[in-house]
């Protein structure tokens, strides 16, 4: 939000009793130096801050969450994920995971997805790796453009049929094909 839409809605919080949270993805002081965020702003909530630790700063919490998203995407794509290998839990703990639980969330789903085997293996996480290392925000992911066609066009329906909940007739529709030719490209 710009400076001057910032300084507005300052004035407008002043002036209402409600209570109003501000979600930061970077430090709102540096943001402050910065001069992208509102001095008049940052006074607001300066006082009542609650910071919430990334996950790398809480690793210990991963295999709870690890377990909670296996489970739930399990249940999602009719898979039966039993847990993580041991290389692939080290290389989930080694991670920066930028976005949090989303970068999680998102990378388990694939994963669940992708896996052939009742644990997920670090080789289950090597083509999405390359779609989620240093390019994901907020679960967007980039498709690598420099594999073949084939595999770029079967990067791009994975991501269309996620982001349909694995709906076959929207991702279809969204796809500009008929349902058939989707069901064949899948095989």
């Amino acid at each position: 939000m710009r400076l001057e839409h910032q300084n507005h809605l300052a004035q407008l919080i002043d002036q209402t009793k409600a209570r109003i949270i501000f979600l930061f993805h970077d430090n709102p002081i540096d943001l402050l130096r910065q001069k992208k965020l509102s001095v008049q702003i940052f006074k607001q909530f300066k006082q009542n801050q609650i910071r919430l630790p990334s996950l790398k700063e809480h690793a210990e919490d991963l295999d709870e969450y690890l377990r909670k998203f296996i489970a739930q995407y399990n249940v999602k794509y009719g898979k039966q994920i039993v847990g993580v290998q041991e290389e692939a839990l080290k290389w989930l703990y080694s991670r920066t995971w930028k976005n949090n639980l989303q970068e999680l969330s998102s990378v388990m789903e694939q994963a669940v997805q992708f896996a052939n085997h009742e644990y997920i293996r670090k080789e289950d996480f090597n083509d999405i790796l390359k779609n989620t290392d240093d390019h994901t925000q907020l679960g967007c992911s980039v498709i690598d453009l420099n594999k073949p066609l084939a595999e770029i066009e079967k990067d791009i329906i994975w991501k269309v049929l996620q982001e349909e909940e694995m709906n076959q007739t929207r991702a279809a529709k969204r796809l500009g094909i008929n349902r058939s030719t989707l069901w064949r490209k899948l095989k």
